[in-house]
């Protein structure tokens, strides 16, 4: 009876350490940036990408930085196909950078 009492203990501990072991994929993101865009002050430009793998409800940080500088963090949902999509306006003139982090 003792011996069946300790696997049953044994096999309990187990069980849980295996479930914690599979963790879920990290996401990917990519922004479709293919070079350097000129935008005239006073206009908006567009920031798209993907993420896989897609969750419905997701949300996507975009961080904006002007002149290396973050001056805005905005968050975008993920439609369904995992896409998402951003207009952002220019108030002033700088080199402007985004970064996508999974939110």
């Amino acid at each position: 009876m003792t011996r069946a009492a300790g696997l049953a203990l044994a096999v309990a501990l187990l069980v849980p350490a295996a479930a914690s072991a599979q963790t879920p994929p990290v996401p990917q993101i990519a922004l479709a940036v293919g070079h350097d865009r000129v935008v005239l002050r006073k206009r908006a430009y567009r920031v798209t990408g993907a993420i896989a793998p897609v969750v419905p409800g997701d949300t996507v940080q975009l961080a904006i930085h002007r002149n290396g500088k973050k001056i805005r963090t905005v968050n975008v949902a993920v439609r369904p196909d995992g896409t998402f999509s951003r207009r952002m306006p220019t108030r002033r003139q700088g080199r402007f950078s985004v970064r996508a982090l999974h939110a």
